[in-house]
C-alpha cells in the first residue's frame, strides 16, 4: 500500500478497517473510484529486517501463537466489499458483475471452511 494517494480519494473510501485484508479491501475501493498510474520509477525501497513487523508475524504463525483470520473475519470484510461496491461511483451493471464476483469468492471460503471442519472431525492431514 506505499504510493501517493489523493486525500480527496481517500476521503470517499472506508479507509482502512480493523480487519485482516483491509488495506486490500481499500485499495479496490480506490480502484471502483479511477484510473491507478503507475510511475516506473523506483521510488521507494522497502528494506526488510529480522524486526519487520511482517515477518515477526509470520514467525510467530509458524511457531502457532498466531492463527490466520478465520472464517468470521473473511466474511465480515467481505460484507463490507458488497458495501463499499454499493458506494462506488459506478454503474449498476458494473455494481452487478462486482457482486458475482464477491459471491464467487464468498462461496470459496465456505468450501473452503468445509473443506477443513471435514479434516478436524475424520482426522485427515
Amino acid at each position: 500500500m506505499n504510493g501517493v494517494i489523493r486525500a480527496s480519494a481517500l476521503r470517499e473510501t472506508a479507509l482502512n478497517r480493523l480487519l485482516p485484508g483491509s488495506d486490500i479491501s481499500m485499495i479496490a475501493e480506490l480502484a471502483l473510484r479511477g484510473k491507478f498510474v503507475e510511475i516506473p520509477d523506483r521510488l521507494f525501497v522497502r528494506r526488510l529486517t529480522p524486526e519487520t513487523t511482517i515477518l515477526l508475524m509470520e514467525s510467530a504463525r509458524s511457531r502457532g501463537y498466531l492463527g490466520g483470520p478465520d472464517n468470521i473475519q473473511r466474511l465480515k470484510l467481505h460484507s463490507y466489499r458488497f458495501l463499499d461496491a454499493l458506494r462506488a461511483p459506478i454503474s449498476l451493471s458494473e455494481k452487478f458483475r462486482v457482486w458475482l464476483y464477491l459471491l464467487r469468492r464468498v462461496a470459496w471460503l465456505r468450501h473452503r471452511a468445509m473443506r477443513k471442519v471435514f479434516k478436524l472431525l475424520t482426522g485427515r492431514s
